[in-house]
């Protein structure tokens, strides 16, 4: 309603986008790898403001608004912003948080317990996780100082948070299969539902029965 891309469900102006987070507030934080920067607007997409960092690929929103960009070549940079919600006059300031020594191509924020989890591409794939201040905690799907992710994996996403939460990783393989990894409890409150049921090939004593399960 706002922006650009008034009238449309687009936020356009980007020469590569790479990276899209939504902070608690519903600011939108898009990253351009290109450009080298990362743009922040608001729910309605009107530009709030922006900061220049080189090669942003990914970006995470704490609760409180600090920023995490994941880098092409200065690892991952903690940005800090100078009053939170975010408006037109918010600046950020630039602060290192995990050195380069992998190509990070995922990073999501623990919204209750501010814990940071990078997906690290270095031939075999994982997951690390570290606190606030960058201190590692643990490595997950990683066995034997090998990774168990596909060595392609992109993207990373933190749901729920205070212990009881799930990662979800595209674990993709080059050239062999691509699916979403989930790591953490999942908890089913409902029973499966059926849809879409039919039948075909219907004879005397046999039928091929269709249906959606979720």
């Amino acid at each position: 309603s706002a922006g650009p891309g008034a009238g449309t469900n687009a936020i356009p102006g980007f020469e590569q986008a790479s990276g899209v987070a939504v902070d608690v507030n519903g600011a939108i934080y898009a990253s351009d790898i290109t450009s080298g920067t990362v743009s922040i607007y608001a729910p309605t997409g009107a530009l709030l403001t922006s900061f220049a960092i080189s090669g942003p690929r990914n970006v995470a929103i704490a609760s409180g608004g600090a920023v995490y960009v994941a880098t092409n070549s200065q690892g991952i940079r903690k940005f800090i912003p100078s009053e939170f919600p975010v408006t037109g006059a918010t600046t950020y300031l630039d602060n290192p948080f995990i050195p380069p020594s992998a190509t990070f191509p995922g990073i999501g924020d623990d919204p209750l317990e501010g814990d940071v989890y990078v997906l690290l591409n270095l031939g075999t794939d994982w997951i690390s996780q570290y606190d606030e201040d960058g201190t590692f905690v643990q490595d997950i799907a990683r066995e034997n100082g090998a990774g168990e992710l596909g060595s392609a994996s992109r993207g990373l996403a933190v749901v729920g948070g205070n212990g009881e939460f799930q990662l979800y990783v595209g674990d993709t393989d080059l050239g062999n299969y691509s699916k979403v990894a989930i790591f953490g409890e999942v908890i089913v409150e409902e029973p499966p539902t059926i849809r879409e049921t039919s039948a075909t090939d219907v004879t005397s004593d046999s039928a091929t029965l269709h249906a959606g399960v979720n």
